[in-house]
């Protein structure tokens, strides 16, 4: 038992306060992504943002080419057009809102 002197410990437990490591980590990932990627790039709303990595995505597999069967090159063709078009519709876009 405990005097009215001591004090029972508590065990719940206490966690530290993570909100200002959280913003400081989340600054300097948009400080290292904006270096890498450009503020453009940054600039562009999310869903541009998925419009641009689908086009880099398209063009990259636009180099694994395979001359033995047509059919899977012209669907890869057709993938990499709608990219295109995409990617058209996001500079018309964000140089009409500048």
């Amino acid at each position: 038992m405990y005097t009215s002197i001591e004090k029972a410990q508590t065990y719940t437990p206490v966690f530290p306060d993570v909100t200002k490591a959280k913003k400081n980590i989340a600054g300097k990932a948009r400080r290292i992504m904006t270096v890498a990627l450009g503020r453009e790039f940054m600039a562009l709303t999310a869903r541009h943002k998925i419009y641009v990595l689908y086009f880099c995505l398209s063009f990259m597999s636009i180099f694994a080419w395979d001359e033995a069967h047509i059919w899977p090159n012209v669907l890869n063709v057709l993938n990499f057009a709608n990219a295109v078009r995409l990617a058209n519709k996001t500079v018309k876009e964000t140089s009409a809102r500048d």
